[in-house]
This record gives structure tokens, C-alpha cells and sequence, in this order.
């Protein structure tokens, strides 16, 4: 990942995480925050569920980052603050897939992604997923 990526959000609706250690530019401005990482006043919170599916959130982080961008608030990520946060919940079944795959095309509709890199990220992912001999646990 290169530094010029970190924060960003690409066109196929995929999100480039920030390495502290490569931020020159402090605090650095970013198209979107992982979840468990805001610091936002009570007045610009999202008061109502725009995440509609049940399970796990995947992609809440963007589709939030989304909302807070479009009501013209700015997200930033400051170097020296520290946040410690659990790892990153891995697809594991059937349905992690499907809730991962629902968050990311909530996220695509809400952001007006519909284009042909969407797809190929999608097709890509699936590859993936089948070339790692993926193993859906039923």
C-alpha cells in the first residue's frame, strides 16, 4: 500500500488503511475511519440504524465515515493518538461471507457505486476466496 492510498476509499469500494508510522502530515485528512476509532461530537452522531441487516457490520465503518462526510464533517487520523481495538472479525462461514458481501453493497449503494470496478473487486474476491480453497463451515 502506498502513503498516498492511506485513508482513502477506491472507486470499487474498497478502503486503504492508515500506518501511523508512514503519516508525514499531521494530522492526515482521510475518506473514512475504522470502526471503534471516532472521537465526534454528540450533536453530528448518526441517531438512527442505517446498517439494515442483521449479524456482524462489516463495512459499517465505511457506510458511517460516508454519512459524516456528506453532513460536511471532516475525518482525520491523528498520529500520537492511540486506539486499541480488537483484530479484524475473519470470514470464517457462509454467513460471514454473506453479511461481508451485504455490508459492502449496502455501502456501494449508499456511496452511488455502481460501476464496472465494483464487479470486478466482487469477482476478484470470490476468486480468491476459491483459489485459498475457502471452506464453508454449514
Amino acid at each position: 500500500m502506498g502513503a498516498s492510498r492511506m485513508g482513502k476509499i477506491s472507486l470499487a469500494g474498497s478502503c486503504y488503511g492508515v500506518d501511523g508510522d508512514f503519516i508525514f502530515k499531521n494530522p492526515l485528512k482521510t475518506n473514512w475511519l475504522p470502526g471503534g476509532c471516532f472521537i465526534i461530537s454528540k450533536e453530528h452522531m448518526i441517531k438512527y440504524n442505517y446498517y439494515n441487516c442483521s449479524g456482524k457490520a462489516y463495512c459499517e465503518d465505511l457506510i458511517l465515515s460516508s454519512f459524516l462526510i456528506k453532513n460536511n464533517i471532516k475525518l482525520y487520523v491523528e498520529k500520537n493518538a492511540k486506539v486499541f481495538t480488537d483484530p479484524p472479525t475473519k470470514i470464517k462461514k457462509t454467513q460471514d461471507l454473506i453479511d461481508y458481501l451485504n455490508g459492502h453493497k449496502i455501502y456501494c449503494r449508499q456511496a452511488k457505486l455502481k460501476n464496472l470496478r465494483v464487479k470486478i473487486w466482487r469477482f476478484i474476491f470470490l476468486l480468491r476466496l476459491k483459489l485459498k480453497n475457502f471452506k464453508f463451515i454449514k
